[in-house]
């Protein structure tokens, strides 16, 4: 993908290290289509049973993939001034800040059963915080005063 991307590119006079930027993301590809067929029709068997974690396998490839193609070509592009050893930095830093979020979140949203409290979950994990430190947690400004006990700040 990351070829054709470049042939077109190199015709466009656009520079190349965009070629593989874009290739990078035209890796992935959407599981949700084969999820919804599964649950419309219900199927069971070793083909469904095997279907998410394979889709798991396949996110992990194209998350590794696409942070070593960013990290090169801010390598490439900063003229070589970011130092080798920022690259790993670069590729595994992403992960980690997703695992750091995103469990603890997802452990959340196991145990909430109600619509309302799942929105204000996934509203306080994705929305961007302040500048400011302010004594009010927005997990707990989100959510109802039940689940406040819950959540440590």
């Amino acid at each position: 993908m990351s070829a054709a991307f470049a042939v077109i590119f190199a015709i466009q006079g656009i520079p190349i290290y965009l070629a593989f930027a874009f290739g990078g993301i035209a890796l992935a590809t959407a599981p949700a289509p084969a999820f919804s067929i599964v649950q419309e029709f219900r199927t069971k068997g070793p083909v469904t049973d095997t279907l998410l974690p394979m889709a798991i396998l396949d996110d992990i490839g194209e998350i590794a993939v696409f942070f070593t193609v960013n990290a090169f070509i801010a390598r490439s592009v900063s003229g070589g001034s970011i130092p080798l050893y920022m690259i790993p930095v670069m590729i595994f830093l992403p992960i980690g800040i997703g695992i750091a979020t995103g469990y603890p979140a997802g452990l959340l949203l196991w145990k909430i059963r109600k619509p309302a409290a799942i929105v204000a979950v996934l509203l306080a994990e994705f929305l961007p915080q302040r500048k400011k430190r302010s004594r009010k947690c927005p997990l707990k400004v989100l959510l109802k005063a039940h689940l406040r006990r819950a959540i440590p700040c």
